[in-house]
């Protein structure tokens, strides 16, 4: 039985022999960039503040994006990029950029390295670049290499020699192009039978539609007048793609960011004018707390440019925005210009 015993203990020890060996190995592999950098001066796992920024006194930021910078700064509350101030920006993603900003930590800290080790490193032409800016001053983050063990990025401040290694919150934060920052304008849902009369106007001549649904004695819900003619009824076919185009208006993609700058280009410097009269629901409160719908007349106005020779879209804006979008292929040219040649009815 001692020898059993002894035995069993022998076995332990063997184990506990292995189970060392193993933790050596993995602590000299995980300081390994498997990407193909060696990172074996990398000293024992630490846990190093990289920054502490004030998330309520951030007034600047700035990114590389595909190799150009994006500068934004705050403006009475506002995020504004200073490309075209213009602009309504997302403020959720400045939300995240901040967050992200606020608490960087390294597990992994590399004192004073050489040269060589700051091109191992990626950091001798950083993938990313953070510029930000608050009560404390303005810092700078380098963001270099991935380590793909530890699931890693090095990184640097560029005021210090110190290089660390943090995780992928800030690489992943940053980078975003301006066009995902910006807050697109949307068209409101006008349902057909709602509308009431819809105008088309460039230059001097005018299109006017009206609609009359149930009231329509003679079956044709829609009815046009060119100019100063009087309103006579239009096809069914084209009430129809009239009831479309009411139904599914909505701006598809966005083709500049700057109207002022590529208004001639889009046919937008002189644009036809489309208005649309309507009937919506509005909920209210009342003052015992009580939801309320109302009926209220809205009016609906969207400028029109050329036509995409593409996708047979218009160029189209609302009055106040500074964007520049394609309008759903439903709004057709043919029964949008004042001088077109309408689908009149006999009736």
């Amino acid at each position: 039985m001692a020898k059993k015993s002894k035995r069993k203990g022998i076995g332990l020890i063997a184990l506990l022999a292995v189970l060392v060996i193993l933790c050596g190995l993995y602590f000299v592999v995980s300081r390994l960039d498997l990407d193909g950098n060696d990172a074996d001066t990398i000293p024992a796992a630490t846990t190093a503040a990289v920054f502490a920024a004030d998330a309520k006194t951030f007034s600047a930021i700035s990114y590389l994006c595909d190799g150009e910078t994006l500068s934004f700064t705050l403006e009475n509350g506002s995020w504004r990029w200073e490309g075209n101030p213009s602009l309504s920006l997302d403020a959720e993603a400045f939300t995240a950029m901040i967050g992200a900003l606020e608490s960087v930590t390294s597990s992994v800290k590399i004192d004073s390295p050489d040269t060589e080790k700051l091109a191992e490193f990626g950091l001798d032409a950083p993938r990313q670049q953070v510029t930000f800016t608050d009560k404390m001053g303005t810092h700078t983050l380098l963001i270099g290499g991935y380590n793909s063990f530890n699931r890693s990025y090095y990184a640097a401040r560029n005021n210090t020699d110190t290089v660390y290694m943090i995780d992928g919150t800030v690489a992943g934060a940053f980078g975003m192009p301006i066009t995902d920052l910006v807050l697109y304008d949307t068209l409101p849902l006008i349902v057909e039978s709602e509308i009431s009369a819809m105008t088309v106007t460039r230059g001097g001549d005018r299109l006017t539609y009206t609609f009359h649904g149930a009231e329509s004695e003679d079956g044709f819900f829609w009815r046009a007048a060119q100019g100063d003619n009087p309103p006579k009824a239009i096809s069914v076919e084209a009430g129809e793609e009239l009831s479309s185009m009411v139904s599914y208006l909505e701006f598809t993609d966005c083709v500049s960011l700057d109207r002022g700058a590529d208004a001639a280009k889009y046919g937008l410097d002189a644009p036809a004018k489309m208005t649309i009269a309507y009937r919506t629901l509005v909920q209210t409160t009342d003052s015992a707390g009580n939801t309320v719908s109302t009926e209220v007349d809205k009016t609906l106005t969207l400028l029109l440019g050329d036509v995409d020779p593409e996708s047979g879209c218009y160029y189209a804006t609302l009055p106040e925005s500074g964007l520049i979008y394609l309008l759903t292929s439903a709004v057709s040219p043919a029964l949008m210009e004042p001088s077109a040649d309408l689908p009149y009815t006999q009736s």
